[in-house]
């Protein structure tokens, strides 16, 4: 059996004793890996793709480390607005993804169906689910999801409103894109900075919050330099998830803009077959194929 197995079976003994001591596990292994993968880069050829990885695993350790400045939401939350109140998004699918590269995503599911999550959620929803309903996710002060209508991931912030009283905010996105429909999603952005100014005490700063989406602007503009050859063909989901992570909830922070930055300075040093895999974004938080200790 691999260490990450066994490490991954003692969270699921110690989340049937205590929760807290199944987060603290938890956290321990995401800084660990976090170090490891900082120890790699130095010396590895994809070291732009374990940067991100490591990246992507300390804004969730924060997040998880610091409840009361933690906000549950998918990936398209308003993060932008969020952070102008200093607050971190904890996106559903990166607390998934940490749970299966500690190889204990399966405890957490069945906390999930125990719970009486809906089976059809998504599977990345339901581990989510399984964390919160278990007590190892630290209660958070809200919980912001942006996402169409039909969206099933709606379902999971009604669950943890529902079950543990999380305060819910739900940005409806209409399919449409119009003058009328952007009036709408506008309103509802006034509505949610109203209510975060009462519930913080921060008043809304607009120049915070242009600084925030100068920085944004700048990292999409850089992507988009990237995007053709970002993953290979083939690349497992997980990569493009840590991607999207950095387009969305970590949108807006320096760090984001100066790993693609540097990817993107690394993309025109590229050439040819050597290009298509210049960026291949780690399939797992703690997936080393093809990198060698």
């Amino acid at each position: 059996m691999a260490k990450i197995e066994i490490y991954g079976e003692g969270i699921g003994k110690a989340l049937a004793r205590s929760p807290k001591r199944a987060r603290r596990m938890v956290l321990r292994g995401l800084k660990s890996e976090s170090a490891r993968v900082a120890r790699l880069r130095s010396r590895a050829d994809d070291r732009e793709a374990l940067e991100l990885d490591r990246l992507v695993i300390d804004h969730l350790t924060e997040a998880m480390g610091e409840p009361s400045r933690c906000v549950w939401g998918n990936l398209y939350a308003p993060a932008e607005l969020l952070r102008c109140f200093g607050l971190r998004t904890l996106a559903t699918e990166a607390v998934s993804a940490a749970l299966l590269g500690l190889a204990c995503e399966e405890r957490f599911l069945k906390q999930a169906a125990k719970f009486g999550a809906d089976e059809r959620l998504p599977l990345y929803h339901r581990a989510f689910l399984g964390a919160a309903d278990s007590g190892m996710l630290p209660v958070p002060r809200y919980a912001v999801s942006a996402a169409l209508l039909s969206s099933r991931s709606a379902g999971t912030f009604r669950h943890v409103h529902h079950t543990l009283g999380v305060p819910h905010v739900s940005l409806d996105i209409p399919e449409q894109r119009n003058e009328a429909s952007l009036q709408y999603v506008i309103s509802q952005l006034e509505e949610l900075c109203d209510l975060l100014e009462q519930e913080t005490g921060t008043p809304f700063d607009p120049d915070r919050l242009g600084e925030i989406l100068a920085i944004e602007n700048r990292t999409r503009r850089a992507f988009r330099k990237i995007a053709p050859r970002a993953l290979p063909a083939g690349a497992a989901l997980a990569g493009e998830a840590f991607l999207g992570y950095m387009l969305h909830p970590m949108s807006g922070e320096e760090a984001a803009i100066e790993w693609m930055e540097r990817a993107t300075d690394l993309s025109g040093k590229a050439e040819g077959a050597e290009a298509e895999n210049a960026f291949v974004a780690g399939p797992l938080p703690f997936d080393a194929r093809g990198r060698k200790e």
